[in-house]
């Protein structure tokens, strides 16, 4: 008998820290199809060649599928405003 089991891999990249209005690009890493959320700011919802331009912190949720197995990696955006002078 032979079972085959699935795996998935994923990685999101490091946390980001950018001023309002700037851009932050996530390149993942993932033998699985990607989906985002919230999909809030981003370039797409499904990439993995992503930027983000939030105007306020977020937390993004990702999750690979590979043939039903299930991944989840987490990435935040921190903004931080640029001081006044």
């Amino acid at each position: 008998m032979f079972i085959n089991v699935n795996s998935v891999n994923l990685n999101a990249g490091p946390d980001a820290t950018v001023c309002p209005g700037d851009t932050a690009k996530f390149t993942v890493t993932s033998d699985g199809t990607v989906r985002w959320s919230p999909f809030t700011y981003l370039s797409d919802s499904m990439g993995t060649n992503v930027f983000a331009i939030p105007d306020t912190n977020i937390t993004y949720v990702l999750q690979a599928n590979n043939l039903g197995c299930l991944a989840y990696d987490t990435v935040s955006v921190v903004t931080v405003a640029l001081p006044v002078y």
